[in-house]
């Protein structure tokens, strides 16, 4: 067919409470889909060869933030792609992550984190971050050691709160005909 490239695009609002739920937060959408060695990469890509890429990410929202997984694939894996984020999120729900995954995505956080500090330009961007969300000025000095100090467990709690399928608004683009 003509449209037989499609993009699947989840979407909710998220208010994380506090800081070490967002924190945690930031964590979880890591292991879903935040960087290349995300469950939704490596099983939708790199396993099942499903999709051309897929991520997860948020954007601010006014004071919250909007939470997206969005994927390019073909037309024809719309729905099996939908089922296999399911069972992401199923999983995520009911089994911790293994200390060395855990540790990966901490890592990698605090790599991105750190370079974002270098320059001028990224610096004067932190501080303007900084003022727009209201955040104390010792705010990036807590930012790892907030990081390093989520659990397994805390993901897993997050990971139930906020991944029911049923409250992204689900957007699909392409031949979406047969769905």
């Amino acid at each position: 067919s003509q449209y037989d490239t499609g993009n699947v695009n989840l979407g909710r609002h998220v208010a994380p409470k506090d800081q070490r739920e967002r924190f945690g937060l930031t964590l979880l959408n890591l292991v879903l889909g935040g960087y290349f060695g995300s469950r939704l990469m490596q099983i939708l890509r790199e396993e099942r060869g499903l999709t051309y890429g897929i991520g997860s990410y948020f954007k601010p929202a006014f004071n919250d933030y909007t939470w997206t997984i969005s994927g390019d694939l073909k037309s024809e894996n719309i729905n099996e792609s939908l089922q296999v984020i399911k069972d992401i999120f199923a999983d995520l729900k009911t089994n911790l992550l293994s200390d060395s995954e855990l540790n990966k995505i901490k890592q990698y956080y605090s790599g991105q984190f750190r370079g974002g500090f270098d320059g001028p330009f990224a610096m004067g961007g932190k501080f303007q971050h900084a003022m727009y969300r209201g955040l104390a000025m010792d705010y990036y000095a807590t930012v790892l050691p907030g990081i390093w100090s989520v659990t397994a467990q805390d993901i897993m709690a997050l990971a139930n709160n906020y991944l029911e399928t049923d409250s992204f608004i689900h957007v699909l683009s392409g031949d979406t005909v047969a769905l």
